[in-house]
């Protein structure tokens, strides 16, 4: 979970610095969002493991595994584009 909530981190960082204008042009903006931080996230072990929680009818721990990925990660997005947004203020 940690990597998935550093990686959303990253991309709230990459996407407030392409609104920036000049700072990131779209190409490397896709490549960082996509390429890297694609890369350095651990999806794929999130989903074997949500699905490996629903074959053992481990239902409370499946959704709270989603729960928190979908929500903490959602917040980590936020807070890297609200950060790069106070920096550059």
């Amino acid at each position: 979970m940690f990597a998935n909530v550093a990686g959303c981190v990253l991309i709230g960082l990459v996407y407030a610095f392409s609104e920036r204008g000049n700072l990131l042009v779209p190409e490397w903006c896709l490549f960082m969002t996509v390429g890297f931080c694609g890369a350095f996230t651990t999806f794929p072990a999130f989903a074997y493991n949500s699905l490996s929680m629903l074959s053992e009818n481990n239902l409370l721990q499946l959704l709270r595994n989603i729960s928190l990925n979908v929500i903490v990660g959602t917040g980590a997005v936020y807070i890297g584009i609200v950060a790069i947004r106070f920096i550059y203020s």
